[in-house]
């Protein structure tokens, strides 16, 4: 006998699910469910890191670091937030111009560019929030050292929970600081309908996110191709 457990205690990759009542949201009847269906995790992670956790004013500059599909949530929900500039770093070229066609209006290959001049470049000081979308601690570092004086670092991506970031004590009288984001700070009954609304009203665009709907049986590819960095989001249609 094998144990299986469910994600999260709710389920994955499943057609069904048994949830408890008050864990339903109901979203309005004309919302198209096969691409609403992606606000349920990392729509809400990357949008709600931008509109809940930094409370993004307009005219703050903001940077995101990781443009697969939460970093282009964050990025969209930085965009109607009025976030201005606004940066995308990703070192594949089909993930920035896609970055850019969502609002962004500078894109850095980290790679080939020095990250932090770049940065400045644009920016003067800094942005006043970085928000990283890979789980990496050497992208955790990226974040920090592009701040602003001031600034806020906002770790959404999931690195290993052994890890440990050690910070010079002189980098703390710049007032730069490290927040954590989980599940973009949401009210899921408040938020998941109001991004549903933002879809629809062509505010968050989640069509152009979507880069290849899959069967289930083609899931493990897809599993090659995320790791690969290849496209932005999968989702599975059951037939």
């Amino acid at each position: 006998d094998e144990s299986v457990h469910q994600l999260l205690a709710i389920a994955s990759f499943a057609e069904k699910m048994v949830i408890p009542a008050g864990c339903a949201v109901k979203v309005r009847d004309d919302a198209p469910l096969e691409t609403c269906c992606i606000i349920g995790c990392g729509v809400t992670t990357g949008t709600g890191a931008a509109v809940n956790t930094a409370d993004i004013q307009p005219g703050d500059s903001a940077a995101i670091i990781g443009c697969g599909g939460v970093g282009l949530s964050i990025l969209q929900g930085a965009a109607i937030k009025g976030a201005n500039p606004l940066i995308a770093i990703d070192p594949v070229l089909e993930k920035r111009e896609l970055a850019l066609s969502l609002g962004a209006t500078h894109a850095i290959d980290p790679f080939n560019e020095d990250l932090k001049k770049t940065v400045r470049e644009i920016t003067g000081k800094g942005v006043q929030f970085a928000f990283e979308a890979l789980g990496s601690m050497k992208t955790i570092n990226d974040a920090y050292s592009i701040l602003r004086p001031s600034g806020e670092a906002i770790i959404v991506g999931v690195a290993s929970l052994h890890e440990k970031y050690e910070l010079p004590v002189a980098n703390l009288f710049a007032e730069k600081e490290f927040r954590g984001s989980v599940y973009g700070s949401s009210r899921p009954k408040r938020d998941l309908p109001l991004f549903v609304d933002w879809y629809m009203e062509g505010k968050l665009k989640l069509d152009e996110v979507i880069t290849k709907r899959i069967k289930l049986e083609d899931v493990n590819q897809a599993f090659e191709e995320m790791s690969r960095g290849e496209g932005a989001r999968s989702v599975i249609m059951f037939d």
